[in-house]
Formats: structure tokens, sequence, C-alpha cells
């Protein structure tokens, strides 16, 4: 839940008593997927809203 509010990898790892943010990228990975993919289309309107004005 933490990673969908976009808190911080590094604060999440510590909070759960990691040593470093390994764990938290391997065993959430689907989920930084699922954010990457979800800001990849917000750029992709930004983007298609400059250039498409009208």
């Amino acid at each position: 839940m933490l990673l969908y509010r976009k808190a911080n990898i590094k604060y999440i790892s510590k909070r759960l008593g990691h040593k470093d943010i390994g764990v938290i990228l391997q065993t959430y990975s689907h989920i930084l997927d699922e954010l990457e993919q979800a800001e990849n289309m917000l750029l992709d309107q930004i983007m298609d809203d400059l250039y498409h004005t009208k």
C-alpha cells in the first residue's frame, strides 16, 4: 500500500527493518512495474496534450 501511495522505497525498506532496498525491489517488483506503466501512460498523455492542442 505504501508503494501505491508513492512512499519512498528507502523509507519502506527501513520501516520494515531491511538492511537495504533489495528485498523490497525483489519482493514487490510486480507493483513497481505496474506503477511504472501508469507513469508511462501519464507521460504519454502529457506529451499528447502538449503536441495536439487545439
